[in-house]
């Protein structure tokens, strides 16, 4: 490790370092007599998805391992690492890759560094577009690489910790690049009267919700409009940019809340299983009021083979309904 970079107070300039293009995980070779502990990855890049390429992967308290040496890899580059491991995710891409890359761009320093990530969609290159960025700096695997590459210098933004990452780190960085995201777009006219949405869960979602007949009904009792999951990036920041009330599972769709007005109220809808926090700090990162429905998930309904958050839930409508009633009564005041 070096000197901090100008770019994130906690971030650090890397050296000799290797790179697994296919999944963003930065991996540092550890001298020791045991051969369980011949790579150190860092967790806040930790991928699942490294034991598809690479031999075995194990967990401990100490950190995440590979099983054998590493391959020697000849040559170095230069980059700034803008990652995510969960690249599909709004809210994770925006805080490992759109937020990195914005704060990277900003520094003089890092000017002529490729940002090293995983090909973005067309949404995401209009987000990065958005936010000032030179497509041309975006330096993207064209295919699965299933080789490490070694990287001479890599300038990494945020805490450096070892073994698995537990949940997204979020700071003021976030709305300040929503903010520049924003205003490059240009402000939406609010069109007047009272603006409520319902953000849907992003299509790679596995949880359904199993009353979503009944969720409807309350959707459209309140005059609420349900936005469209294949909204373009400048579409979803003006949606919520008018907003007085965003309903929206947690989730990815807690994404657009960074867009949405100081003052406005955000209405999560909370599985047992997602029992972090990510939602209220978006929310408070802006200025919202948050509200938490808790949404059980009936015991037949959980799905262990896809992980924890895959559970189906029901909304409790009754429930909603009674805080959606009001904050319906504020707003008429």
């Amino acid at each position: 490790l070096e000197d901090r970079t100008p770019f994130d107070i906690g971030g650090a300039l890397l050296r000799d370092w290797l790179l697994d293009p296919d999944t963003g995980t930065l991996i540092a070779e550890w001298p020791s007599a045991d051969e369980e502990r011949q790579a150190l990855v860092v967790g806040e890049t930790f991928s699942p998805l490294l034991g598809k390429n690479h031999d075995a992967w194990r967990e401990s308290e100490k950190g995440v391992f590979i099983d054998r040496s590493l391959p020697r890899e000849d040559g170095a580059a230069r980059a700034v690492y803008c990652w995510s491991r969960w690249p599909n995710d709004p809210v994770h891409w925006w805080t490992d890759v759109a937020t990195r890359a914005f704060l990277a761009s900003t520094d003089r320093r890092l000017d002529d560094l490729p940002i090293r990530t995983s090909q973005p969609t067309a949404w995401q290159r209009d987000a990065l577009a958005a936010l000032g960025i030179d497509l041309d700096r975006i330096w993207s695997p064209q295919r699965d690489e299933k080789s490490l590459v070694r990287i001479g210098k890599c300038y990494f933004g945020g805490a450096l910790t070892f073994g698995p990452r537990d949940r997204v780190s979020l700071d003021e960085s976030l709305a300040e690049a929503a903010r520049v995201a924003r205003e490059h777009l240009g402000s939406q006219a609010h069109p007047g009267g009272s603006q409520w949405i319902f953000a849907p869960q992003v299509p790679e979602a596995a949880r359904r919700i199993l009353n979503q007949d009944e969720l409807d009904a309350v959707l459209r009792e309140f005059g609420i409009t349900v936005l469209s999951p294949d909204l373009s990036f400048a579409e979803l920041v003006h949606s919520f940019e008018t907003a007085d009330v965003v309903v929206s599972l947690s989730g990815g769709g807690m994404f657009g809340t960074l867009f949405t007005p100081a003052g406005a109220s955000v209405v999560e809808l909370q599985p047992p299983s997602f029992l972090l926090t990510t939602g209220r700090a978006l929310s408070s990162l802006g200025g919202r009021h948050h509200h938490i429905v808790a949404c059980p998930t009936p015991n037949d309904a959980s799905d262990a083979s896809q992980g924890p958050f895959s559970d189906d839930i029901e909304v409790p409508c009754a429930a909603l309904r009674s805080l959606l009633e009001s904050l319906a009564a504020v707003d008429l005041r």
